[in-house]
């Protein structure tokens, strides 16, 4: 069974999951925080975007893997059309390790040891951000060539999405450490905080996952996959 994916419905479905969460979050965080309902049968912490091991967290893991997916992919077709192709693998590896951080959550083990050791606070009170940080930006840099040989609409799809999805993860997460090392509290505020950077962050893996669907389409000629029972 042959399954054809087209890019701009396989975004939209995107798109509508990430709305639907983004609505759960808000009603879960309005629930506990302003109308004191309590975790309303264990569904408050199924949806809050502050909250880990629940279902936005498996939607962002999945939208993960799935980049990762798509870019072996591309890697593998490049490989065999005698193209170059280690950089694809080189960021299926990025996204598979993003993918197990969003689950094992990786950088917020490490984020005390390194604030306790650096002595950080303010916008650097989550400690994870300086090793994280400095990854992207050398990450970004070497980058550089490869996006040069992209096609012009997929280069500003991985450029906007690239920035979309740090803003949110890194941009938002600073504001957010700020505000505790201020002496703020996880609470309505901080929720608010969450919940802005978990939006971009899902905005910025589906818009990637689009603009891989969305290359694959169009220097390929298809995105397909074989179901064999």
């Amino acid at each position: 069974m042959d399954i054809e994916v087209s890019p701009r419905k396989l975004l939209a479905w995107l798109l509508i999951i990430i709305a639907l969460l983004l609505i759960a979050n808000i009603f879960a965080i309005l629930s506990k925080l302003v109308f004191h309902l309590g975790p309303i049968y264990g569904l408050v912490p199924l949806f809050e975007f502050d909250r880990e091991e629940n279902i936005p967290t498996l939607f962002s893991t999945l939208q993960l893997l799935a980049a990762s997916f798509l870019l072996v992919f591309i890697g593998s077709s490049c490989k065999s059309r005698g193209e170059a192709f280690i950089f694809w693998f080189v960021l299926a590896l990025v996204f598979f390790f993003l993918a197990i951080d969003e689950t094992a959550q990786i950088h917020e083990l490490t984020g005390a040891p390194i604030r306790a050791k650096l002595n950080l606070t303010g916008l650097l009170y989550f400690g994870w951000i300086v090793p994280y940080g400095l990854a992207t930006l050398i990450l970004g840099l070497l980058s550089l060539p490869f996006l040069s040989r992209l096609p012009e609409q997929t280069r500003w799809l991985f450029v906007t999405s690239g920035i979309v999805y740090v803003a949110g993860a890194v941009g938002i997460e600073m504001l957010g450490g700020n505000y505790i090392a201020k002496g703020g509290t996880y609470d309505f505020v901080f929720s608010v905080y969450a919940t802005c950077e978990e939006t971009l962050e899902m905005l910025g893996i589906a818009l990637f996952v689009y603009a891989l669907a969305a290359y694959i389409s169009s220097e390929f000629r298809f995105l397909r996959f074989t179901v064999r029972g």
